[in-house]
């Protein structure tokens, strides 16, 4: 039942309660409080509160299925709330449709654009804002004029000089990502959703986004900033809340944050309080305490439940005694405040041994890229492939696997013989022990991924190959677009896991289902997967859950060559943990991987060997020992 307080109008309205008594630019810009939402049985939102003050940064974070986008969702009126109170610009404000929102002044950019491809940045631009008598679109000479003057100012605000008839699909993404926040900026936002924002984008691009971010800071306009990546809000955020199954843990300052460095500290004491407040030089207002939960009082904020501490701002209660602090998070304290547990080991190390070659490539190239590829993957063996985004790194496993055309290139598959596995007979020079790489924890003997090979095979040399040739021969591919190539969005769980390899639960021609139900809720624990049942829908679940279902689709195939395609894009912390662990017991149990991925600490937590990737060219692999960021980025940019 929606809360009395909340107004169905679809637009802020002055009935409803009235705001706090605080002057117009000390009053937060956004107040959520208490904001539940059910689906089914599912409880996707169960006690959120969020508070963003004008012209901040405010970084929102949680893992997978916290409740992150359902929350933003209802803020861009694409899904209602059952319960709670929403105040935006000082009026109680309750979106039933997107454009509701829009017309507020909240305008969201999804992690998956919502652009059309095939039209006109112009034309994109001006998408929602055409102007209509009696529902037909009118059109002018003058109006034409007018529209191309505004989107030209957009353009301008962000120092964008691409031309108005450029078509959106032969942009870039970062390039995308522009028209996204001009299309904002011309709505005329006073806040601004980013969803993972730079989830597909290189460094300079980053650093790019990040001067626009600050630009419209400046400006007063406000960001709520979804990342998974720790280190980008300390140079972003100003202040941080974490949430997680669906209510909010704390909120504070960042160490090491965009607010700590600019703040001018001074501690006063709140009598009876108990807790100590932080009087900031920038944004709070004498007397002012920011608390958790918006429009609680500062005792709400002492409260512990078993979710976890409540904080006011710039505060934190320890989670393990429940002591006061007056510290700002770290990144440990997110972390631990995000997972509810410990996160001692950020890339978990589990003993596995390199074997014998078991995938060879020679010469490969695709019609643009890659350009003549080769290398060799080994039983047991990790192997990441780093470079700049458009280097050719995705288009390399697209070509290997037969999703791209290719113009020249083999492929061998080595026999998968039981003697071969975990390097058994293999000279030192081809076999290197991760037991004496610091961090190893033992590999587990329990079923988390799929034990032994498989049938003895022949060795096998292609030059024509298809992702049907592949997946019987026990190669699988991880794709880096889930939406629309990873997953049958349709479909079920069970069926995406299951689908490609209905032989496994084939008995004389019809399949049990039994053992599907049960191999699937398998490996949904081993990768901690957050679903009712493997029969739900797959879109259902949060993008980072899908993402587990469609690795849990190679583990079940148990494949023998994984070749993963940025397998923790959109992946918060803890499941991140999770994946990587899944991925040492893979290479445990003798797989052999391949994993591209543009996050550099990725791929030297978690791999053996190192590649770099620059203009559809690979460095030959290196032992991850023998690398530095520096060499890489080296590499990266076309040094020999």
């Amino acid at each position: 039942m929606p809360h009395p307080a909340l107004n169905h109008s679809g637009s802020p309205t002055g009935s409803g309660p009235a705001p706090a008594d605080l002057p117009a630019a000390a009053a937060p810009l956004l107040r959520m409080v208490q904001i539940a939402r059910r689906f089914g049985t599912t409880i996707a939102l169960a006690d959120v509160s969020l508070e963003v003050r004008r012209g901040e940064v405010h970084a929102l974070v949680g893992e997978n299925g916290a409740g992150k986008s359902t929350l933003m969702k209802i803020l861009a009126g694409a899904e209602v709330a059952d319960s709670g109170l929403i105040e935006f610009n000082g009026q109680p404000f309750t979106p039933r449709q997107p454009l509701d929102s829009l017309r507020a002044g909240i305008a969201m950019i999804y992690q998956e654009f919502n652009l059309a491809p095939h039209l006109s940045v112009e034309a994109n631009l001006l998408l929602g804002r055409e102007k209509r008598l009696a529902g037909l679109f009118l059109a002018s000479r003058l109006s034409a004029s007018n529209e191309r003057a505004l989107c030209r100012a957009a353009m301008a605000r962000l120092n964008l000089t691409i031309p108005l008839d450029t078509r959106i699909n032969t942009l870039g993404v970062a390039d995308q990502q522009m028209i996204e926040i001009a299309r904002a900026i011309m709505s005329g936002a006073k806040l601004i959703i980013m969803d993972e924002p730079t989830s597909a984008l290189a460094t300079d691009e980053v650093q790019r986004l990040f001067t626009i971010i600050r630009q419209l800071r400046c400006e007063g306009i406000s960001i709520v900033y979804i990342s998974h990546f720790l280190e980008e809000l300390e140079q972003i955020a100003d202040r941080i809340t974490i949430i997680r199954d669906g209510k909010t843990i704390a909120t504070g300052k960042i160490a090491g944050g965009t607010a700590e460095k600019l703040e001018v500290r001074s501690e006063k004491r709140e009598e009876g309080s108990g807790c100590r407040v932080q009087g900031s030089g920038e944004g709070q207002q004498e007397g002012e305490s920011s608390v958790v939960s918006g429009p609680l009082s500062v005792e709400h904020s002492q409260r512990t439940t078993d979710n976890g501490p409540r904080t006011t701002d710039n505060q934190q209660l320890t989670v393990d005694n429940g002591q006061l602090t007056t510290r700002p998070f770290t990144r440990a304290m997110i972390v631990r405040a995000m997972v509810g547990r410990e996160v001692s080991e950020m890339y978990p190390r589990t003993a596995h041994e390199i074997g014998r070659p078991l995938l060879e490539i020679r010469g490969l190239c695709g019609q643009d890229l890659p350009r003549n590829v080769s290398l060799t993957l080994h039983r047991g063996e990790i192997l990441g492939i780093a470079g700049l985004v458009g280097a050719g790194r995705t288009e390399t496993l697209r070509a290997l696997f037969g999703l791209d055309p290719r113009t020249g290139g083999s492929a061998t598959l080595h026999a998968s013989a039981a003697q071969d596995h975990c390097g058994a007979g293999v000279p030192p020079a081809e076999s290197r022990s991760q037991k004496s790489r610091a961090g190893v924890t033992p590999a587990p003997q329990a079923t988390s991924a799929p034990q032994g090979p498989r049938a003895l095979i022949p060795s096998i040399t292609l030059e024509s190959f298809s992702p049907r040739d592949w997946n019987r021969r026990g190669v699988g591919m991880l794709s880096e677009d889930r939406k629309t190539e990873g997953l049958a969005q349709n479909l079920s769980c069970l069926a995406n896991i299951t689908l490609p390899s209905l032989r496994l639960a084939s008995i004389g021609g019809f399949i049990n289902k039994a053992f599907e139900r049960r191999r699937s809720n398998e490996i949904g624990r081993t990768l901690a997967i957050k679903w009712a049942g493997p029969e739900h829908k797959i879109s259902s679940l949060s993008g980072g859950n899908q993402q587990k279902v469609a690795l849990a689709r190679l583990l079940y195939t148990q494949a023998d060559v994984l070749l993963l395609d940025e397998p923790t894009r959109g992946i918060d912390v803890g499941a991140k943990v999770d994946l990587y662990k899944a991925i040492g017991a893979l290479a445990a149990a003798g797989k052999a991987i391949i994993m591209v991925s543009s996050y550099l600490p990725e791929l030297f937590g978690t791999c053996d060997r190192i590649a770099v990737m620059a203009r559809g060219a690979l460095s030959t692999p290196r032992n991850v020992e023998d690398l530095t960021p520096e060499i890489v980025m080296h590499l990266a940019v076309g040094g020999a």
